[in-house]
């Protein structure tokens, strides 16, 4: 059973949230 595995993020997965929260850091914030 490897259950534990779905819960644990991928790489992939950290990787583009990482850039999606670069991206919101580059947008005015008003």
């Amino acid at each position: 059973m490897n259950t534990s595995i779905v819960v644990i993020p991928t790489y992939n997965e950290v990787e583009s949230i990482g850039v999606l929260l670069d991206a919101l850091k580059l947008l005015p914030v008003d």
